[in-house]
């Protein structure tokens, strides 16, 4: 498989392993330095997306903000869902999709109004919406499913809006809560990738705990 580079990749379709392969690879140079710019803001493994799969079952889930599309990716190949990609025109995402080995259709429009296109779907995946920006609100706010796969920091941490968080406590009950990993090296990893996946591992930069979690919530009843 042809290893990320400042040039465009092979765009041949990978195999699952191949992905898998590039991810231990890249995170394997640094979070910061590397990760997050050529892959997501939050490290996959698969018993993360085995979670969301059990979770999600048959819905469509939509996605926003979807980035660089490794998420969405992974839960169409390695977990066999079905997903609609989307985030904002100019997100400056666009040439890094060009950039990297999997590859990825991401509808170009608002996050509240891809909520409002895709009716049809059942859950919405957001992970790592942008700090002090309202749309991961207003697409929950104007969703109509009934599940949400949140990742990223909760209430004080560097995701989304406060009215966000509000609207999940209010509206959703938390069905399950797991620690993601992220670390800035194989060394600090300790191996726990691959045999601990849910144990809290926790990156410090400048002095500061970053504590990312994966959220499942269920749509609250009439009554709850």
């Amino acid at each position: 498989m042809a290893t990320m580079e400042e040039k465009e990749c092979d765009k041949s379709e990978p195999s699952v392993d191949e992905i898998w392969s590039f991810i231990k690879e890249t995170r394997g140079e640094g979070f910061f330095h590397s990760f997050h710019r050529k892959c997501s803001h939050a490290i996959p493994s698969r018993q993360i997306l085995d979670l969301i799969k059990a979770f999600v079952d048959q819905d469509t889930v939509l996605s926003i903000g979807s980035g660089l599309g490794l998420w969405e990716w992974l839960m169409m190949n390695y977990a066999d869902l079905k997903v609609i990609p989307t985030s904002r025109s100019g997100d400056g995402y666009e040439t890094g999709r060009k950039l990297v080995p999997w590859s990825v259709d991401v509808e170009s429009m608002d996050a509240e109004d891809a909520v409002k296109a895709h009716i049809e779907c059942g859950v919405l995946f957001i992970c790592w919406p942008s700090n002090g920006f309202d749309y991961a609100y207003r697409a929950l706010n104007s969703f109509s499913g009934d599940k949400v796969v949140f990742i990223g920091e909760w209430y004080d941490g560097c995701c989304a809006t406060k009215s966000f968080f509000d609207l999940l406590d209010s509206d959703y009950h938390q069905v399950d809560c797991r620690d993601t990993l992220k670390c800035e090296s194989e060394f600090t990893l300790r191996e726990s990738w691959d045999f601990e996946p849910f144990c809290s591992i926790h990156r410090m930069e400048q002095h500061r705990y970053l504590h990312d979690e994966i959220y499942l919530f269920d749509r609250k009843k009439s009554g709850k």
